[in-house]
């Protein structure tokens, strides 16, 4: 299970958040979940949605160049949102779960005290 290692009042800056996106393509991740992905087109990759009953065939569409996910639910997101949903994390711990995976150190950022309730 991952445990928040960052601080309370601590955030993960832009520019570590966009070191583990780039570190962490979505159809990898994606696949890392026993999710198999057939190309539906030039840009687009198909498969079985893990978290929803896909009805009729695949639901899950996965756009490796744009870096999103969707499914027939109408949910979606990017890398951070799938392993949200996969893992049933919250947003810090997905962040943490792909820098570990990508073999990143989060350096926390303190939170200005103005923006602490």
């Amino acid at each position: 299970m991952i445990t928040t290692t960052l601080e309370q009042h601590a955030r993960i800056s832009d520019g570590q958040l966009f070191q583990v996106r780039q570190t962490s393509p979505i159809a990898d991740v994606v696949r890392e979940f026993g999710i198999a992905l057939t190309e539906v087109g030039a840009t687009t990759l198909q498969g079985r949605c893990p978290f929803h009953d896909d009805g009729d065939g695949p639901a899950l569409y996965v756009s490796p160049a744009g870096g999103y996910w969707t499914c027939g639910a109408s949910e979606g997101g990017d890398v951070v949102a799938f392993v949200r949903h996969a893992r049933g994390l919250d947003y810090q711990q997905a962040v943490e779960h792909l820098a570990e995976r990508a073999g990143i150190t989060l350096q926390p950022e303190p939170v200005p005290s103005s923006a602490v309730g």
